[in-house]
């Protein structure tokens, strides 16, 4: 009986325990919204303060009414230009921080929090201890803003620090002196961040190292990159300026230079004698066997038709031959004649000074690949001229016929 009483108690007391949470949750979060109301509203009254409206520090009221003849600026009213007017006179700008207590934890609770409503139970002892940090940086921040800014740079009513700061400065800057004031409440700001915040300075050291190496070495990596495509964008543009100057260069070179003398072949052959003679028809046959074979039993040649003979097709190939030649080292190569033949075309060059005939000869068949022949003669001299030759085969051959020699 008495397990079965504990068993029937457990879930009411479980019942219990879920409906209290409930109604804590309730609770909490209709007083988050109470407080989110005075934050909101504190902070507009701050926002919109005037010096121009009735507050605390004006004395522009009357039998306890505020004149009707003036116009009101702040947002929220005559009740909000009192508060910021009383706020702004005792703890000058810090008057700020009061809305930041208001609304973060609000915004803490339904934005940034995840976990579901805990009941709050936390230590009275800690809370003291927050309340005590946000005192001193309340105190000392106030007393900061006094000593390091002269009178007359704000508009508040008690300059920035207002009334706490400048009673607490002025009690210090006797005793301790400025820079002794400075350091003081520096110390005690630093000391009411870390009991009101919870903040661990070693932590927090250690925390921003991690992120300066982690940056660094990105940013490192990242600036390398960019070095590296700023290089290669200078290189490829100097190389293309570079090109562009050696076309006009070498352009300006080729309209100097006299262009190559085409040698055209002889057209025609002049008949020989015996041509004509045996252009005469004989009237009686005869049997001398002495008498050789008629010419005119010979294939006689037709009239040549190639586009590779014409002056414009020989003057590209001597320019090619001249960019080939450059290819290999050697430059400052000129073209002085072309005279095309049935089987070969020959390019006479002149070379310049002090350039040997064999370093063009040892490349003779790097110079045929590179113009797509089979073979390229190199004439290493030609009697009675300083010119060698480059004989270049024909694409289409034409034969010599033996009805031309003879």
């Amino acid at each position: 009986m008495a397990k079965k009483s504990q068993a029937t108690r457990r879930p009411a007391d479980q019942a219990v325990s879920i409906s209290r949470l409930k109604l804590n949750q309730l609770i909490f979060e209709s007083w988050l919204i109470i407080q989110g109301f005075f934050g909101l509203f504190i902070l507009l009254s701050l926002v919109t303060y005037s010096a121009q409206d009735p507050g605390w520090t004006t004395q522009s009221f009357s039998s306890g009414l505020i004149e009707n003849d003036r116009e009101i600026t702040n947002s929220v009213g005559s009740w909000g230009a009192y508060l910021s007017d009383f706020l702004f006179t005792f703890i000058g700008y810090m008057a700020y921080l009061v809305p930041y207590w208001l609304l973060w934890p609000l915004l803490k609770h339904f934005l940034f929090s995840r976990k579901p409503f805990q009941t709050m139970e936390t230590y009275a002892g800690f809370m003291g201890l927050k309340i005590f940090g946000w005192t001193l940086v309340l105190l000392s921040s106030t007393t900061l803003i006094s000593i390091l800014f002269e009178p007359g740079h704000s508009f508040l009513p008690e300059e920035g620090g207002g009334l706490v700061g400048s009673t607490i400065s002025s009690y210090t800057i006797e005793p301790l002196s400025y820079i002794g004031s400075i350091l003081l409440f520096i110390s005690l700001l630093l000391l009411g961040f870390t009991l009101s915040l919870v903040v661990s300075w070693t932590n927090l050291i250690f925390n921003f190292q991690q992120f300066l190496r982690s940056f660094g070495g990105n940013f490192g990596e990242r600036i390398s990159e960019f070095l590296l495509k700023v290089r290669e964008k200078q290189r490829l543009k100097k190389e293309k300026i570079d090109r562009q100057q050696k076309v006009i260069e070498q352009t300006a070179k080729k309209q100097k230079i006299k262009p190559a003398e085409v040698l055209e072949p002889k057209k025609s052959l002049d008949p020989s004698k015996r041509v004509q003679e045996e252009k005469q028809e004989e009237l009686f046959e005869h049997q001398e066997l002495r008498a050789p074979p008629k010419i005119s039993l010979l294939d006689t040649k037709n009239e040549e038709s190639s586009d590779e003979t014409s002056e414009s097709s020989l003057h590209r190939l001597g320019e090619l031959v001249i960019n080939k030649l450059s290819e290999y080292g050697i430059l400052d190569v000129r073209v002085e004649s072309i005279q095309p033949g049935p089987v070969v075309i020959r390019l006479e060059l002149k070379l310049p000074m002090g350039l040997k005939v064999n370093q063009v000869s040892n490349i003779n068949k790097d110079l045929a690949r590179s113009l797509s022949k089979t073979s390229v003669r190199v004439v290493e001299v030609i009697e009675g001229r300083d010119t060698i030759g480059v004989e270049v085969p024909r694409e289409d051959r034409q034969p010599v016929l033996l009805s031309e020699v003879l």
